[in-house]
């Protein structure tokens, strides 16, 4: 069988309304959307195995002893060590908790960036701050026992974000946008004294809808963090 042979289009042939892959004129990137879907599939995969690794605390250790008094309220204090715009930047904040079961706690929680980022710019405003900032509904699940150790918790953070662009001279804000945050964590506490209690977490910060940023996006808000925990509870 002779395969038929389809004439390619000229420019002109082309309806304006057609997709931008189909038209030469609109200046569509072949590369440039590859790599974006590429970025996509390896941001779905990076969600997922993260949501996966809240099932750990399940596969080391058994279940915890039933709480004396189950509904305590626990307040505690952040130091998170992350990447922002690709570089590692600080992040501080608190949270506070309500344990509500021998495993469930909820709450909510709030980080910000200090101090902001400075990033490069173009034209006018060739140097730019980025200020970021995240907080919503954090649900943990534990405390697992490990021996000596300590216990092992999972808990997630589901909320929102904020970031913006100002010039660096003058503090005008040149640009702002929200974004949802899917924030998954493996959290170690250990005893400290008295109601005091310490613990190490590592977790993976998703950003989504991030849009109007200038030429940043989500790839620049999105990574692992590594935190330092001080807890005071139960209250």
């Amino acid at each position: 069988m002779i395969p038929r042979r389809y004439p390619i289009p000229a420019s002109s042939d082309i309806r304006a309304d057609a997709p931008a892959f189909l038209n030469p004129a609109s200046g569509w990137d072949r590369t440039h959307y590859l790599a974006q879907e590429s970025e996509h599939v390896r941001a779905r995969w990076r969600l997922l195995l993260s949501l996966c690794v809240l099932l750990l605390p399940w596969a080391v250790g058994p279940r915890p002893a039933p709480a004396q008094s189950p509904a305590t309220a626990q307040l505690e204090v952040t130091a998170r060590l992350t990447s922002v715009h690709h570089e590692l930047a600080p992040l501080v904040g608190a949270a506070a908790l309500v344990r509500l079961s021998d495993r469930w706690s909820i709450g909510g929680g709030g980080w910000i960036l200090l101090p902001d980022r400075e990033v490069e710019g173009e034209g006018v405003f060739p140097r730019q701050k980025l200020g970021f900032g995240y907080g919503g509904l954090v649900i943990e699940v534990g405390t697992f026992s490990i021996g000596g150790l300590g216990g092992l918790a999972a808990r997630a953070l589901f909320g929102a974000g904020n970031a913006e662009l100002r010039d660096v001279v003058t503090g005008t804000r040149l640009a702002s946008d929200n974004m949802l945050v899917v924030e998954p964590e493996i959290l170690l506490g250990f005893s400290l004294a008295g109601r005091m209690s310490g613990g190490v977490g590592l977790s993976y910060r998703h950003a989504w809808r991030v849009q109007d940023l200038g030429g940043l996006g989500r790839g620049d808000l999105s990574s692992l963090c590594l935190a330092l925990y001080l807890r005071i509870g139960p209250l």
